[in-house]
Protein backbone atom coordinates (compact mmCIF):
# COMPACT_ATOMS: atom_id res chain seq x y z
CA UNK A 1 0.00 0.00 0.00
CA UNK A 2 1.49 3.30 -1.08
CA UNK A 3 0.33 6.75 -0.19
CA UNK A 4 1.30 9.14 -2.94
CA UNK A 5 1.99 12.66 -1.83
CA UNK A 6 -0.46 14.71 -3.86
CA UNK A 7 0.48 18.35 -3.43
CA UNK A 8 -2.29 19.54 -5.77
CA UNK A 9 -4.95 17.94 -3.59
CA UNK A 10 -3.44 19.46 -0.45
CA UNK A 11 -3.23 22.86 -2.12
CA UNK A 12 -6.84 22.64 -3.27
CA UNK A 13 -8.01 21.69 0.21
CA UNK A 14 -6.09 24.53 1.84
CA UNK A 15 -7.45 26.93 -0.75
CA UNK A 16 -11.06 25.91 -0.20
CA UNK A 17 -10.87 25.68 3.60
CA UNK A 18 -8.68 28.63 4.56
CA UNK A 19 -7.48 30.91 1.79
CA UNK A 20 -10.74 31.47 -0.11
CA UNK A 21 -12.74 32.44 3.01
CA UNK A 22 -9.89 34.65 4.25
CA UNK A 23 -9.71 36.36 0.86
CA UNK A 24 -13.49 36.92 0.84
CA UNK A 25 -13.40 38.32 4.39
CA UNK A 26 -10.57 40.68 3.48
CA UNK A 27 -12.46 41.88 0.41
CA UNK A 28 -15.58 42.58 2.47
CA UNK A 29 -13.53 44.38 5.10
CA UNK A 30 -11.93 46.64 2.51
CA UNK A 31 -15.30 47.36 0.90
CA UNK A 32 -16.83 48.19 4.29
CA UNK A 33 -13.92 50.47 5.22
CA UNK A 34 -14.10 52.31 1.90
CA UNK A 35 -17.85 52.77 2.25
CA UNK A 36 -17.52 53.97 5.83
CA UNK A 37 -14.80 56.43 4.86
CA UNK A 38 -16.91 57.74 1.99
CA UNK A 39 -19.99 58.15 4.20
CA UNK A 40 -18.15 59.88 7.04
CA UNK A 41 -16.18 62.22 4.76
CA UNK A 42 -19.13 63.34 2.64
CA UNK A 43 -20.71 65.79 5.15
CA UNK A 44 -17.35 67.44 5.87
CA UNK A 45 -16.68 67.86 2.18
CA UNK A 46 -20.14 69.35 1.59
CA UNK A 47 -19.74 71.83 4.43
CA UNK A 48 -16.39 72.99 3.03
CA UNK A 49 -17.83 73.34 -0.46
CA UNK A 50 -20.75 75.50 0.68
CA UNK A 51 -18.66 77.83 2.85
Amino acid sequence: MTNAFDSKQITDQLESMFFAPARAYAELSVDYTETLARITSTPAWRSCATS
